[in-house]
């Protein structure tokens, strides 16, 4: 089962290694380290109390990292771990 929330509390240890997962198996496979994404969220005023994950298990298995600067919020980053691809989980958490 697949649960949603925001991503307050979630360790950036935690969004790196599913960012990692999420990007690995892209034709230009992707890779950070934490802190290259605590300075790529940092630079797009990434706010988790907006953000999105899906949990499986407890472990993070996708997300959308939102940035906010004024009224504007954007999308700073989307990814779902393989293993949960073509299961809707994107779509949820953008209704979420």
């Amino acid at each position: 089962m697949i649960t949603y929330g925001n991503l307050e509390g979630i360790a950036f240890s935690v969004l790196t290694n599913t960012f990692n997962k999420g990007f690995a198996d892209y034709n230009v496979p992707m890779h950070m380290s934490e802190a290259d994404l605590r300075a790529h969220l940092s630079a797009n005023s990434f706010d988790p109390a907006i953000s999105c994950g899906a949990f499986a298990d407890n472990c993070l298995v996708g997300f959308v990292f939102v940035g906010r600067r004024g009224n504007v919020i954007y999308d700073a980053g989307t990814a779902v771990v393989r293993e949960y691809r073509g299961k809707h989980v994107a779509s949820e958490m953008l209704r979420h």
